[in-house]
Formats: C-alpha cells, structure tokens, sequence
C-alpha cells in the first residue's frame, strides 16, 4: 500500500511537470507569434506593414491562455500514462485540444476585452505553433522514455492473466516491444 502510494504520488508529479513544460512551451509560442507578426514578416512583406500594438495587451492574455490550454490538456487527459498509445493519435489529440483552446480564447478576447484589437494572424500563428511544439516536444519524451525502458528504467511489472494463445500472444507483444516497459512477471 505505501509503494503503491509513493507510485502514484510520483506519477502525479511526472503529470504536473509535463504540464508545466507544456504551458512555458505554450507562453513561448505565443510571444514568438506576436514577433513573428509584427517584427519578422513586416521586414518581407509590405502586407504585414503596420503599426505595432503594444506587446502589454498581448502579454495580458498569457494568463487566459494558460488557464485555457492546461484546462483543455487535462480535459482531453493528455497526462494520462500511454506506454503503447500512437504517436499520431497523442498528435490527433494535441491538435483537438489547443484546437479548442484557440476557440475559447476568441471567444475571451472577444467578448471579455472587448476595446482590445488582435491580430488574427497572430492568433492562427499561435495554433500552429503550439500544436507543432508541443507534439515536438511530447515526440522527444516518448523517445527518450523508449530509450530509458530498453535499458531497464521506467519499468512496470505485470502478470498475464488467462492462458491459451491470447495469453502467448500478449507475450508475444510485450517482448516484442520492449520500448514500452512492461515486464512480465509471470502467468496466472
């Protein structure tokens, strides 16, 4: 009961740190929008030429942005442990969440600061990016937990319960794949 604690409480901490490196990874994208905007694509593009909005109304909206994105990551459980889930699907799921999240935050800067103008530009900039670096992101910690569980570290330990071919098939698998840190004990 106090291993299956510490386990649990050690997961909880893995959790908020991910959430933590997704929100700074998140605030970044949203600052390098703005610049891309208004400092980058005026020095290309005489379109983009126009006078630059103070980055204060832009920084006002790194605390709805926050708020918005770590609720919608734990509404769509992107925390949630997936030792043999896809890349594509964590991807598919990056997407509908901060797809959500740009949504929301429209609606905040539409409705809630009303006398402020955004660049919707900036805005479609944000959604690509953050889609982008945080499905980057979340690819290299995959990777890196892959490497890790080949070499015996991040392991989990279970007992196949059944017998017959289903049970020789999930060994099968799970020596097969190695990368996802399940180490079988035994059968029952």
């Amino acid at each position: 009961p106090r291993e299956a604690g510490v386990l649990k409480a050690h997961s909880r901490l893995v959790e908020n740190l991910a959430l933590v490196g997704d929100l700074c990874l998140i605030a970044t994208c949203w600052v390098w929008s703005y610049w891309i905007r208004f400092y980058l694509l005026p020095r290309f593009y005489s379109f983009a030429r126009t006078d630059v909005p103070a980055f204060s109304d832009y920084a006002l909206q790194l605390v709805p942005i926050l708020v918005v994105w770590g609720f919608a990551f734990r509404t769509f459980d992107l925390y949630r442990p997936n030792r043999l889930g896809s890349r594509r699907a964590e991807w598919w799921d990056v997407a509908k969440a901060s797809t959500v999240g740009a949504l929301v935050l429209v609606s905040i800067m539409t409705f809630v600061f009303r006398n402020k103008e955004y660049s919707r530009l900036v805005i479609v900039l944000f959604l690509a990016q953050s889609i982008v670096a945080i499905s980057l992101a979340r690819a290299a910690l995959r990777e890196t937990l892959r490497f890790a569980r080949r070499h015996g570290y991040n392991l989990r330990y279970a007992i196949v319960v059944g017998g017959g071919e289903p049970a020789a098939e999930v060994l099968r698998v799970l020596n097969r794949r190695r990368d996802v840190g399940i180490f079988v004990l035994g059968m029952l």
